[in-house]
Order: C-alpha cells, then structure tokens, then sequence
C-alpha cells in the first residue's frame, strides 16, 4: 500500500492513497462547540461536509488534507508541508481515521 505523507509540527501524517480526494490551501473550517477533542471544526469541499480531525499537535497547518471513506462521507486533517510517498508505516503510527495515521517524529 502507498502512503502519502505530511508534516504539522512534530507529527508527520500517513493517508491512505486510495482515500485521497484533495489538498486544499486554507480552508475555511468553522469549530462546532462541545466536541469531542480530537474534532477540530466543520468546512465543506464541493457542498460536501468535511469533519477535520485535530491531534495533540494543533500546529499552524495551512493545508487541508480531505479523504473519503465512502463518496458522501468526507473528512480531513491540518498540515504545514507535503512531504514524500512511503511504502508501509511504521509501529508506533496510530489511526486517527480510516486511512488517516499519526507518526511521531524527532
């Protein structure tokens, strides 16, 4: 499986090529109050509904990163830099959602 990468502070972020629909620069995501932590707001991509997740590195991101488990169900994450293609991930990574992991890095 391929994976592309992103950064945003120190998290580097694996996606599932196959469930990549965009990269959008600066979208605009609104905060839904008394969410759960780790939903950082609503937007939207062609009238779809994107749910963007956050991790505990909310960084200054600029780049919405949107994937879709299903055609109607579309949701994203925050990054600062695309970085490169991987080939798998490494142990420590955690899901965020589906198709969508976290990596520490140093």
């Amino acid at each position: 499986m391929k994976w592309q990468t992103a950064r945003n502070g120190n998290e580097i972020y694996a996606f599932d090529k196959e469930k990549l629909v965009a990269m959008v620069l600066d979208p605009q995501v609104s905060e839904i109050p008394e969410t759960k932590d780790n939903i950082r707001g609503i937007s939207f991509y062609q009238d779809k509904a994107v749910v963007f997740y956050q991790t505990e590195e909310n960084g200054s991101g600029r780049i919405g990163v949107l994937m879709a488990n299903e055609p109607s169900i579309l949701y994203g994450i925050m990054a600062e830099e695309v970085l490169d293609e991987i080939e798998e991930l490494n142990k420590e990574a955690k899901e965020i959602a589906p198709g969508m992991w976290v990596m520490k890095c140093d």
